[in-house]
């Protein structure tokens, strides 16, 4: 998945039909004074180096009469980086659970509980998803 940038396309077409932000023609500089930011900040914007905040790309994009979505060009996550996000996805919920399981073993056994009420708690707890695929 990838968002291109199409900020710097969109101000030079708009310099070409003579289009101003008040007063001035479409810049970097004209549009981050109008933006409340840095002239580098639109750039890096620009290069794709970041993105804005949702309510700074809908300002820009009223400021220079598009919509917010003609700003940056989405390219949709090819099947294989999808597979990927899900496996990384499903990576960290293990890791956060197993964690999570260990951690409230240990309050449990702390508290004195049998090996049988720890089960039963950790149960209620959802946290034996990965123990029962085992079986």
């Amino acid at each position: 998945m990838k968002l291109i940038p199409r900020i710097e396309s969109i101000m030079i077409k708009r310099r070409e039909e003579g289009f101003t932000i008040e007063g001035e023609k479409v810049s970097q500089t004209s549009l981050a004074r109008e933006l409340g930011v840095r002239k580098q900040q639109v750039s890096l914007w620009s290069r794709g180096g970041a993105l804005p905040r949702p309510d700074t790309l809908f300002h820009m994009a009223s400021i220079l009469n598009v919509r917010p979505d003609e700003l940056y060009e989405f390219i949709p996550p090819t099947e294989e980086e999808r597979l990927e996000n899900i496996r990384n996805f499903e990576e960290k919920e293990k890791e956060d659970l197993l964690r999570r399981k260990q951690k409230k073993t240990e309050e449990l056994e702390k508290l004195g509980l049998t090996e049988e009420q720890i089960h039963f708690q950790l149960r209620q707890l959802g946290l034996l998803k990965y123990d029962e695929e085992r079986v």
